[in-house]
């Protein structure tokens, strides 16, 4: 476990969740969904992006986020790619 790793994280809006689950819910203010990052101290190197669809909660990858093809989540957007940004030791595991 890194803790320099942790407080980085919860600098950049990372919150415990769980003992060993690091959670930020993305700025979503206009966007369709609700999207969340995930990230286990016990993999404290992988972050997992969780959407909730109206058709329920999936895992999706990076593209999903990046490839805002009709502009339903422009400010997911901007808030992923500046929190990877500020965290590079982070790869999305999908």
């Amino acid at each position: 476990m890194s803790v320099e790793k942790i407080e980085q994280l919860r600098s950049n809006g990372f919150k415990f969740e769980e003992p060993n689950l690091l959670i930020k819910k993305l700025n979503q203010e206009n966007d369709r969904f609700t999207t969340v990052l995930f990230v286990y101290v016990d993999d404290i190197d992988v972050v997992y992006i969780n959407r909730y669809f109206m058709r329920g909660l999936e895992t999706i990858t990076e593209d999903g986020i990046l490839k805002d093809h009709n502009q339903l989540n422009s400010n997911t957007k901007i808030d992923y790619v500046t929190t990877m940004q500020n965290l590079t030791f982070l790869k999305s595991r999908l």
